[in-house]
């Protein structure tokens, strides 16, 4: 898939958890997550995708399920699959 469709995508609201824009959840989007959370840069290219709870904004229970997800104990995020 190119980078527009990527891009698209993350527009209609898919590719939650994806913070840093790389296409893959991994532990970058955890570590870009925390960073967030603290203070530092938003999500890439659309702020909401670290919002994988839904809750209207990003905080550390957004960052337990990135993290549950990688590891394998969590599911899809904010409705997706």
């Amino acid at each position: 898939m190119g980078a527009l469709a990527h891009t698209l995508n993350k527009w209609m609201g898919f590719g939650r958890g994806d913070v840093n824009n790389d296409n893959v959840i991994d532990m970058m989007d955890i570590i870009y997550t925390s960073n967030y959370v603290a203070g530092g840069a938003g999500p890439i290219p659309f702020e909401y995708l670290g919002d994988v709870d839904l809750s209207g904004g990003t905080d550390a229970v957004d960052v337990g399920m990135i993290a549950d997800f990688y590891f394998g104990n969590g599911g899809c995020f904010g409705g997706e699959g």
